[in-house]
């Protein structure tokens, strides 16, 4: 993959995706029960899991963002992205490595054009830093 953003970008997105996926599983998940990954409760597959595809993910979807392109293909970008991510998910359901229990296909396509968003206003406050910091 040809990387349009750099390596401490990627770092600290996968670490803030990370700390998001955390933070919403531990109530969507271990409190609520709506969905989880392999079997009920924390695991150690759900965590060679989460830290294998979501910094992948992430890396993925900020790499190909379109940053300086018109809005509406930002908003093509998001919906392409989330789209995608249901599908991604829908498979993972039907291979057992997911399940829902009271979720929701389309709330995941909702959350997605929220999660998405997020991730990519986290980058810019990412470089802001960086460039603040280097710029003092």
């Amino acid at each position: 993959m040809h990387k349009r953003i750099h390596w401490w970008e990627l770092y600290s997105n996968a670490w803030f995706a990370l700390f998001f996926e955390l933070f919403a599983n531990t109530y969507i998940d271990l409190k609520y029960d709506l969905y989880g990954f392999f079997d009920k409760g924390p695991s150690w597959q759900t965590i060679l899991m989460m830290f294998g595809l979501y910094p992948a993910g992430n890396a993925i979807i900020l790499n190909f963002y379109p940053y300086r392109k018109h809005w509406i293909r930002k908003i093509l970008y998001v919906i392409s992205i989330d789209i995608i991510c249901t599908l991604y998910e829908q498979a993972a359901i039907h291979f057992g490595v997911m399940y829902y229990h009271g979720w929701k296909w389309w709330y995941s396509g909702l959350a997605y054009l929220i999660i998405i968003p997020i991730l990519v206003w986290n980058r810019r406050i990412s470089r802001k830093l960086v460039h603040k910091a280097y710029t003092d």
